[in-house]
């Protein structure tokens, strides 16, 4: 239930420095125009700022017939969650994503898109960001390691102290913090078709490595039945990849052939490239094929 100030005002200003919007969670830009919304609610002096389009979308929730109440601060999802129509949920959706919400928030927002999954609208692909790292570790080998164009994901969710002498520490021991932005397995991901313009798959390549070792710990290990979760993962892959999306795939032939990794794809291959020391390591890129008519 909405609930009625003791005193109330509002304006709109412009912003001198960065805000957070109180409803999408995005950000509200220096220069841009917002509204503060400030009162007095059951005896405590209380503040909002909302960016300005989800204060359209704010009037347009406490115009419509199907909801009865006004729509609190802080409760717009709710609002467009109880009118239930399609075409609000992606509205908003779009406004977190163009607004650049964290995709923490955007996990932990109880979005139901039933409705608009009827309708054909794929929500999660105007929700998440437009990069998929399934398997992504300790993020090793991104420039950013909270880039927001990028839904961090992996199984394993763990702080690590392991002997690494390789590194110069005296005491030789290193630290690795695996902190996805979402636990997933990428045999099997939580993800609709379609979704992803990029996905960047670097899956353990280690058959053999110590329980205790910095490899294993790096870079994780396949288990027995490897050739089969790798074409699981292949396939799920291309699977949340949008027609003409791209895979960037990684892997170190230290232990496993590259043409045997690539035997397991649905897709043929692009064009690739090879580094490290030895050239072990193959850099490959794959295009997800258009739908058939």
């Amino acid at each position: 239930m909405c609930e009625m100030p003791s005193c109330y005002g509002h304006e709109e200003r412009k912003a001198r420095k960065a805000h957070r919007c109180c409803e999408c969670h995005g950000t509200i830009q220096p220069g841009e125009k917002y509204h503060f919304h400030h009162g007095v609610w059951d005896g405590e002096a209380q503040d909002y700022k909302v960016c300005a389009d989800c204060e359209a979308l704010r009037a347009e929730c406490d115009r419509d017939a199907r909801y009865d109440e006004c729509t609190p601060f802080e409760g717009l999802h709710d609002s467009v969650e109880g009118i239930g129509e399609p075409g609000l949920l992606v509205r908003f959706a779009e406004i977190k994503r163009r607004r650049g919400a964290t995709v923490s928030q955007w996990m932990a927002t109880r979005v139901d898109t039933a409705n608009a999954e009827r309708e054909g609208c794929n929500v999660q692909a105007m929700v998440l960001p437009p990069i998929l790292d399934p398997c992504c570790g300790s993020r090793m080998w991104w420039f950013d390691h909270a880039d927001s164009r990028v839904l961090f994901g992996d199984r394993r969710r763990e702080t690590l102290t392991v002997k690494d002498t390789s590194h110069g520490r005296a005491d030789g021991r290193r630290v690795l913090r695996i902190e996805p932005d979402v636990d997933l397995d990428f045999r099997a991901m939580p993800f609709h078709d379609d979704t992803f313009h990029l996905v960047a798959f670097d899956p353990p390549h280690l058959v053999r490595a110590g329980a205790q070792s910095w490899m294993a710990a790096k870079y994780g290990k396949l288990g027995p039945d490897w050739r089969e979760d790798l074409r699981a993962g292949f396939a799920e892959c291309f699977r949340v990849l949008r027609p003409h999306g791209v895979l960037v795939f990684k892997w170190n032939e230290t232990q496993v052939k590259v043409r045997e990794v690539l035997a397991l794809t649905p897709e043929p291959p692009l064009f690739g490239n090879t580094s490290g020391r030895k050239s072990g390591t193959h850099w490959i890129v794959f295009m997800k094929q258009n739908a058939p008519n």
